[in-house]
């Protein structure tokens, strides 16, 4: 209990550079693990995030603590990922997407007018 005594002590007397090293950190994480930009953007988030992380580290008051945040900060990513996965397939919400180069994708011919299938409405919901 006295070492959770400690990270919270520290979590108080943070510092602006502090939460900036976690804010830059923490989306250099994110966007190193996502697809949202390219492999070489990617691998340079990725080398951000390991550069924050570390500066946070040597600068926290007792770098344990510090270790202790950086990994419970990502833990906690991961547990939320891991929760909204199984919630999308619970729901039914996943689907398989075919990568650009992939096999069934090059059957398709390509034109020029791709139309997109019409947008079915629902029904008006009722209440019991």
């Amino acid at each position: 209990m006295n070492m959770l005594h400690d990270v919270y002590a520290d979590l108080h007397g943070m510092s602006l550079l502090h939460l900036l090293l976690a804010f830059l950190g923490f989306s250099g994480y994110l966007f190193a693990e996502g697809q949202l930009i390219p492999s070489r953007a990617r691998a340079a988030a990725a080398m951000l995030a390991v550069f924050c992380a570390a500066a946070f580290v040597a600068t926290a008051p007792q770098w344990t603590t510090g270790i202790m945040l950086v990994v419970l900060a990502i833990g906690l990513l991961g547990v939320f990922t891991a929760f909204v996965w199984a919630l999308s397939t619970v729901l039914g919400l996943r689907r398989t997407v075919e990568p650009v180069g992939s096999p069934a994708a090059d059957d398709t011919p390509l034109t020029a007018d791709r139309r997109l299938a019409p947008v079915v409405h629902p029904g008006p919901l009722h209440s019991h």
